[in-house]
């Protein structure tokens, strides 16, 4: 799940359809672009054994995906 936060420690229970939705399941975008993350996640599926597996991975940085913001910003 997305949302405009342009960092990667969103919080997706700060507002109430993030709240609703906390129970499904869903991961964090952590800041990536929709295309990244979805790429990502396509590149992970194969290789993970089960949820657990597909979150810890989709936190790794393999690339330098993850944004990393300047002070100030």
């Amino acid at each position: 799940m997305g949302t405009q936060v342009l960092s990667k420690d969103e919080d997706l229970t700060r507002y109430e359809v993030g709240q609703r939705t906390e129970g499904l399941g869903l991961l964090a975008q952590g800041g990536l672009s929709t295309e990244a993350a979805v790429a990502k996640v396509m590149w992970i599926l194969p290789q993970a054994r089960d949820r657990a597996m597909l979150a810890a991975l989709y936190q790794e940085d393999f690339a330098f995906e993850h944004p990393v913001l300047s002070e100030g910003c």
